[in-house]
């Protein structure tokens, strides 16, 4: 059974190198600096720094397709959220599909 397994993985691995895939994405972020004067007994006790990174909606994608016959194309994509402040939930969460490209559309 593992040898048969094993034989159909190596099998398909040329089929799957042969696929258009693309690597796209983009990274929206900042840094934010914000300052605050503490007070006590409405007097001025001194100034605080906060400095942290700001995600403004980066993503990352992954999109292919294959040509299966002479105007027919399977087509798929995977778009995914990402922050560079760490705060990444889930895969897939932007517009993911697959399906087929023709004379008919997608």
């Amino acid at each position: 059974m593992k040898k048969s397994l094993i034989a159909l993985t190596l099998a398909a691995l040329p089929v799957a190198a042969m696929a258009d895939v693309t690597l796209y994405g983009q990274v929206k972020a900042g840094v934010e600096i914000s300052r605050k004067k503490e007070t006590t007994n409405h007097v001025s006790k001194a100034n605080k720094t906060a400095t942290e990174i700001a995600d403004f909606g980066s993503r990352i994608g992954f999109k292919g397709h294959e040509h299966l016959s002479n105007n027919l194309n399977a087509i798929w994509q995977v778009e995914q959220n990402t922050s560079v402040a760490g705060t990444d939930s889930g895969w897939g969460t932007r517009e993911s599909f697959i399906g087929l490209e023709g004379g008919f559309g997608k």
